[in-house]
């Protein structure tokens, strides 16, 4: 095993190791929801380099019109990577657009903003960092 493949499992492990996503992610499943506020899943692609993987998220309402965003991305099919992301939202009646920035580490990429919408059940974002920039597609569970 090379230096880097034994680093990204070991990440792989350390990221995923200590996670509550799926219990929360079974919890949010019996929830009642809002427009936004709940389960939802699809995929990453990123336009830089082609790289792609599932994606899940859970929503949950925090204060004014702010949202936090949970996010579990899969690379590989065996690495998990997760993050929440706190968004400011507009919009109303099915048809809402969010922006929000977070700082993953230097290991992650970096700074990452976001811009997206919901219209509907269909969930559409784009994402940027100073190597990476893709598009984040998902549908209401």
């Amino acid at each position: 095993m090379t230096p880097v493949t034994l680093a990204l499992a070991l990440a792989g492990l350390l990221a995923g190791g200590c996670s509550t996503f799926n219990r929360d992610w079974r919890h949010h499943a019996d929830a009642a929801h809002d427009e936004l506020a709940g389960l939802w899943q699809g995929s990453w692609q990123s336009d830089a380099n082609g790289h792609h993987g599932g994606l899940r998220c859970i929503i949950s309402p925090m204060q004014d019109s702010r949202l936090e965003t949970r996010y579990r991305a899969t690379y590989m099919g065996i690495l998990r990577f997760e993050y929440s992301l706190p968004v400011d939202v507009e919009g109303s009646a099915g048809a809402y657009s969010f922006t929000g920035q977070a700082d993953l580490g230097a290991l992650a990429g970096g700074v990452y903003t976001y811009s997206g919408g919901v219209t509907g059940t269909s969930f559409r974002a784009n994402y940027q960092c100073e190597r990476d920039h893709g598009t984040f597609r998902m549908q209401r569970r």
